[in-house]
């Protein structure tokens, strides 16, 4: 199985961090100040790269809310990817 790594982003005015799959760069968390609607405070904006996954993923209220949602998302993909096809 590929390993997966958090790298922080570092360029201006960057939040969050990237999640890679190996070498590959397969999505992110930041801040997402335009998320606020409907009364709920989840500041967190995740975004994914990988085929067959909806691009962006629900808000979190925390990082490491942010970072489960990620790496289940990562495991639930792999584990698809790896069935055969009828």
């Amino acid at each position: 199985m590929f390993p997966i790594t958090w790298k922080e982003k570092i360029a201006k005015y960057a939040s969050g961090e990237s999640v890679y799959l190996g070498r590959w760069k397969v999505g992110d968390y930041y801040w997402d100040s335009c998320q606020y609607k409907d009364g709920e405070d989840l500041p967190y904006g995740i975004s994914m790269m990988l085929p067959g996954l909806k691009t962006r993923l629900k808000n979190q209220k925390t990082p490491e809310l942010a970072k489960a949602s990620i790496e289940s998302a990562i495991k639930m993909w792999l584990e698809e990817a790896e069935k055969e096809i009828d």
